[in-house]
């Protein structure tokens, strides 16, 4: 954890509930880093998937991806690290 936190790769703080723990989480550099690679494998994902699909189902099936995306994942993930933290 000292090696990830002394390369900016990672920040840790106290539990606020539990002192006795050490929470943990990525920079924004590390974070936003990590969702461009995944954006861009989606991509290429998307690109092969639809490739026989024309313009107009191409479209209405990246709306719905977008949308189901919304459900399931967008809004979800509650992080308990505190805002308030620098590295």
């Amino acid at each position: 954890m000292r090696a990830l936190a002394g390369r900016n790769w990672a920040i840790t703080a106290a539990d606020p509930s539990d002192g006795r723990k050490t929470l943990v989480d990525v920079t924004e550099p590390i974070r936003a880093a990590g969702q461009q690679r995944r954006a861009g494998r989606a991509d290429k994902a998307l690109t092969h998937a639809l490739a026989r699909a024309d313009d107009t189902e191409r479209a209405a099936l990246i709306a719905a991806l977008g949308r189901l995306h919304q459900l399931l994942v967008a809004g979800r993930t509650q992080r308990r690290f505190p805002d308030t933290v620098t590295p």
